[in-house]
């Protein structure tokens, strides 16, 4: 079959016949801000990348979803529209060559008037010129987030919380942990903007504390992810990366989840004690985070003995159901955002004191 480079609609390029049919470079649409979208093969997730950015990626590049990790060749990210583009393309290319074919078939046995049949026939052929359809078109759904990597500085235009940089995979631990954060404050701030008597008829049904209860959840939970990966590079810039994966997969699955544990362990492996990072006031703060956050998920807010003893929340009673409101949400949320920074810092201080030491 031979095909017609001429007829190439236009976005595609570069025909170029091959043993095995052809290869042709097709234009990809991108937005006003010089992003392209892209989307996961396997959670459906959607984001967006910078045109300029993605071309100075090398070929082979596989790529990771920014949501839920998922990793593959780059061209395994191509959006639906995407790939309604790439058929509408090869259909506009590959049908003048299916007529051409046709033409030169018919015409082969195309029969003139022989004046001994008694029926004969003509077949004549008139192949005209087609001009080719315009390929599918679409809009790149409008920016809402960017973010920048810190370590390699691709940026990522993001439509929920985003753990994983598209090229570097697993975004920093403290880069992480804010991004966690930031959601939460969103989520917090969203709800106080929704008009009075939606909230109203939401707190009536427990929505406004089912909230709040999440937004603790979530924080505590970002934190002790924080803690297990960024001592897990402390360790290996102290023993290496075998050692370390070897010490931290040796651990309890919930090691760090009890702060008093998680102490423990930084201290016992890196030298560094949690607790003495910030005031005594502000880890009373966070351990009374931490165990709020185990007596939801594990009690439903139902007191027992061992929340009172842990948390030392004296204002409680055993068999009564914990209440919690937006105030004691955002007071838990910076006093855990500032262990953390505290504990970023020690250990790229640590960092430094190796790289100078003799």
């Amino acid at each position: 079959m031979r095909f017609r480079p001429n007829d190439l609609p236009e976005g595609a390029s570069e025909f170029q016949e091959t043993a095995d049919g052809f290869t042709v470079k097709l234009s990809i649409d991108s937005d006003e801000e010089g992003y392209f979208g892209r989307e996961c093969p396997d959670c459906g997730g959607y984001f967006k990348m910078s045109v300029s950015e993605y071309k100075a990626l090398p070929d082979d590049i596989q790529l990771s979803c920014a949501y839920c990790g998922y990793r593959a060749e780059h061209s395994d990210f191509m959006t639906t529209d995407q790939k309604e583009r790439a058929v509408s393309a090869v259909r506009e290319i590959v049908m003048p060559a299916i007529t051409s074919e046709m033409n030169r078939t018919l015409k082969s046995i195309e029969r003139r008037p022989q004046p001994r049949n008694l029926i004969d026939f003509s077949i004549q052929v008139k192949p005209g010129r087609r001009t080719p359809k315009p390929l599918h078109t679409y809009m790149e759904t409008e920016t809402r987030r960017e973010l920048s990597c810190n370590t390699c500085g691709n940026h990522t235009a993001v439509y929920r919380i985003s753990m994983f940089c598209p090229v570097c995979g697993m975004r920093p631990p403290l880069e992480a942990f804010n991004e966690g954060v930031r959601a939460t404050r969103a989520a917090l701030e969203a709800f106080t903007k929704i008009p009075s008597e939606v909230a109203a008829l939401l707190e009536a049904q427990g929505g406004a504390e089912a909230l709040y209860v999440s937004a603790l959840v979530d924080v505590v939970s970002a934190f002790e992810t924080y803690a297990r990966e960024r001592f897990r590079l402390s360790m290996v810039d102290r023993v290496g990366n075998a050692e370390a994966d070897r010490l931290v997969d040796s651990l309890r699955p919930n090691a760090f989840q009890n702060l008093a544990n998680a102490d423990a362990l930084y201290d016992e492996h890196s030298g560094i004690s949690l607790q003495a990072l910030v005031s005594g006031h502000e880890w009373t703060g966070v351990s009374l985070a931490f165990e709020r956050r185990h007596l939801f998920q594990h009690r439903r807010g139902i007191v027992d003995e061992r929340y009172i003893e842990r948390s030392g929340d004296r204002g409680a009673r055993i068999g009564m159901r914990l209440s919690i409101n937006e105030r004691q949400v955002l007071e838990a949320v910076a006093l855990v955002e500032k262990l953390a920074e505290a504990v970023e810092k020690a250990g790229h201080g640590q960092q430094r004191e190796k790289l100078t030491s003799p």
